[in-house]
């Protein structure tokens, strides 16, 4: 018999195995398997039982996102893994599907992933909502075209209470940027040797999470608040020109680091990275904020969402002249002004795309000038994420 259930305390290192085999991982040390228990937490791990063995696993993290600037309940899904003798038996998604159920019973309105395969995730309702463009160059190409920088960059010793106050002030400037706990802090002395902090007088303004490996430099985090903050660490990563010969990081796809550099040729590549998928799309359209034009509007619109019935329906958006929002389902013989797909709508309000790129390439169907009004009341966001799970 099938069951899908949380994993018991029998089954912790079995499920820790499974990772390790169906991501091919080295077996782990006794210190990555306590730091992957403090992560994939048991009572966070959902199994797949059948005949009371576990066969595969799925992960779903409590998380807070930063939508428009205010945070949004968000699970985090990761850890998606099946044995291979258990493979080609549908059970991924069966856990997929009862992942989704799970969220909207946790009062979940949105989840994000990192995907292995951005088609395979899409089938089941999640979509891209952010890029990442990462940079490559060369030490002898990094030079300022004003070197006149205030404040102080200093090497730290971890400090995360420091790092967060910053952190937090830069997150909520994005659409998709996770709200840190101390203890998701502390996952990051594993992974950064060095961590620099801008200050200008007495207030906080920037850090840098790194690593130096091979005359490397490899940027994991490249935060700032303003300008100021912005060139002094750059400057702060020239002055390794003796020690290192290339600089890695990855920044949001909007970055332009070139306009400071005296010569500004970087290797830059823009990389998909997470995903989205709307789990409760009337809680979520209840927290989310559309532009305050002054005027009432309305837009039915028909959702297509296969895998979680209770968005599959046609609703009236009846968006108020504040910008706040309701949704009332409607009788399915009406005629909608919109049609898409959960995923559709989720990368159109987290920011990524709009409604009109998407129209224009057959992923949303409607009048246009529904589509347009559409487009006209979601506010301009920058999505991007920094985290990696």
């Amino acid at each position: 018999m099938i069951e899908i259930k949380k994993i018991s305390d029998d089954d912790v290192f079995e499920a820790v195995s499974l990772s390790e085999y169906a991501f091919n991982l080295a077996p782990m040390s006794a210190k990555k398997v306590v730091e992957l228990q403090k992560r994939e937490k048991k009572e966070n791990t959902w199994g797949l039982y059948n005949e009371n063995k576990l066969c595969a696993k799925v992960v779903i993290l409590p998380l807070q996102m930063y939508i428009q600037s205010r945070l949004f309940d968000t699970g985090g899904v990761m850890g998606v893994a099946t044995y291979p003798s258990s493979r080609r038996k549908g059970y991924s998604k069966k856990l997929i599907i009862e992942s989704l159920k799970i969220m909207k019973e946790q009062g979940i309105s949105i989840s994000i992933l990192h995907p292995f395969s951005h088609s395979f995730y899409r089938k089941y309702g999640w979509e891209n909502y952010c890029e990442y463009k990462k940079y490559t160059i060369s030490m002898h190409s990094f030079i300022l075209n004003d070197n006149k920088d205030e404040g102080t960059v200093l090497l730290k010793k971890h400090d995360w209470t420091e790092l967060n106050q910053i952190y937090e002030k830069y997150a909520s400037n994005f659409n998709g940027m996770l709200k840190r706990t101390p203890e998701w802090w502390d996952l990051y002395k594993n992974h950064c040797a060095y961590q620099a902090v801008y200050y200008n007088e007495d207030s906080l303004g920037g850090y840098l999470l790194y690593n130096i490996k091979d005359r490397n430099m490899e940027i994991e985090e490249f935060v700032f608040l303003d300008v100021l903050a912005q060139k002094a660490l750059m400057q702060y990563i020239q002055n390794h020109d003796s020690s290192v010969d290339s600089i890695t990081m990855k920044v949001p796809v909007d970055d332009h680091m070139s306009n400071l550099l005296e010569n500004p040729i970087l290797d830059q590549r823009v990389v998909p990275y997470f995903m989205a998928r709307i789990i409760n799309v009337e809680n979520f359209i209840k927290q989310y904020s559309f532009v305050s034009t002054g005027n009432k509007s309305r837009i039915l619109m028909r959702i297509v969402d296969e895998y979680a019935k209770w968005n599959n329906d046609l609703f009236e958006i009846n968006i108020e002249a504040d910008g706040s929002a309701k949704m009332y389902r409607m009788p399915s013989y009406l005629v909608e002004d919109m049609k898409c797909s959960i995923g559709t709508l989720t990368t159109i309000l987290m920011g990524f795309q709009s409604a009109s790129e998407l129209f224009k390439y057959g992923l949303l169907d409607g009048k246009k000038k529904y589509v347009e009004l559409f487009d006209e009341v979601i506010p301009p966001t920058r999505p991007y994420t920094a985290d990696l799970f």
